[in-house]
């Protein structure tokens, strides 16, 4: 148990200037480096949001969002959603994933104008911000990675972002069914050719569908799949290589992957191991209590239970006091390194003794 006397300096050690939670995550996966799960020769990144409940209406970050409590519908309170990257780690038998980096992601839009050192990443969507942070984490081993996601990070910013930094992700996200593709065009002139409905190569192609067995989710299952390479993106125009996928006894899935020289089975492999960074997730919440930490500064303006998320942002970018923002800014960073020092912790757990 924590002696009395301790709170107040660790209350000055997580509000400290002298350190910074996002410096850590390049070291962090160096380390865990060593331990990387691979397939075919490539380390697998995760990553995901989660949200979290935070009662505490002069919290920074926090918002009005929809939270699933014990497994009844939704229900709108207040809370923080946090994105995360994550490295599976572990062997053939036994894959675990152990979080990276880890950030607030809501809550903030109002901050961006403020001026200060990193205000304006503040404004930068959830997708773009886990395609950086993955970046960060293969710089940080210093190889290239794969990395999977669900279908709400298969986004045009979220490409761009990570075409700044060439050669280090290999991204593999689930696309949505109704997704379309286009064929090369056929003219100089022209920027893509033919559109293709994927869902309906389902029907189309289904004669040219190839039948494998592969691990999905866990388990070895077998599975029929076709891909294609084909445009995706307005404006954009990228080639992607699409794996339609359809396992027996379960559902049929579109993934989207963005290195053309995996085969559409490592891609399905890879996809599999997104699951991962759930029970991590879960870790993180129920055991490790990551996301119950209680910054908050007087200076932050009260969020409305009743109001709206704009009024919010509203209020945060009419605060103009320089040391109401400072407070807010050190509250925030403080949630942050409180989660980012958890994840930590929940690594360690996890080392090979």
């Amino acid at each position: 148990m924590l002696a009395p006397d301790a709170y107040t300096s660790l209350l000055h050690f997580f509000h400290a200037g002298s350190w910074d939670a996002s410096r850590m995550h390049g070291p962090w996966a160096a380390a865990l480096k060593p331990l990387a799960y691979r397939l075919h020769g490539m380390p697998v990144l995760a990553a995901d949001d989660v949200k979290a409940a935070s009662e505490g209406a002069k919290m920074p970050g926090a918002q009005k969002i929809a939270l699933k409590t014990g497994g009844k519908a939704a229900q709108i309170g207040l809370g923080r959603m946090y994105g995360a990257v994550g490295l599976i780690i572990g062997n053939c038998f036994q894959q675990f994933c152990a979080v990276v980096s880890i950030s607030v992601r809501s809550g903030q839009k109002g901050m961006a104008d403020w001026g200060g050192d990193g205000d304006a990443q503040r404004a930068l969507s959830s997708v773009v911000t886990a395609f950086r942070g993955a970046v960060k984490c293969a710089q940080g081993m210093g190889e290239k990675c794969a990395l999977v996601m669900d279908r709400a990070y298969l986004s045009v910013p979220g490409l761009r972002e990570l075409a700044n930094s060439p050669g280090w992700i290999s991204a593999i996200m689930r696309a949505k069914m109704n997704t379309v593709g286009y064929a090369d065009p056929a003219g100089r002139q022209r920027k893509k050719g033919a559109k293709v409905k994927l869902a309906e190569l389902f029907e189309t192609k289904a004669g040219e569908f190839s039948k494998t067995t592969v691990y999905i989710y866990g388990s070895l299952r077998r599975a029929e799949y076709y891909s294609a390479d084909l445009l995706w993106g307005n404006g954009l125009w990228q080639k992607l290589r699409f794996v339609l996928l359809k396992p027996e006894g379960g559902s049929m899935m579109v993934i989207a992957c963005t290195d053309l020289g995996l085969s559409a089975e490592e891609i399905i492999e890879m996809f599999s191991l997104r699951f991962k960074i759930e029970p991590s997730f879960k870790a993180l919440k129920q055991t490790i209590y990551a996301f119950s930490s209680h910054f908050w500064p007087k200076a932050m303006p009260k969020i409305s239970r009743f109001g709206k998320n704009k009024d919010s942002d509203k209020a945060l970018e009419e605060t103009s006091d320089p040391k109401a923002r400072e407070a807010i800014r050190s509250a925030l960073k403080a949630t942050e390194a409180f989660a980012q020092i958890s994840a930590i912790a929940m690594g360690w757990c996890k080392w090979p003794r």
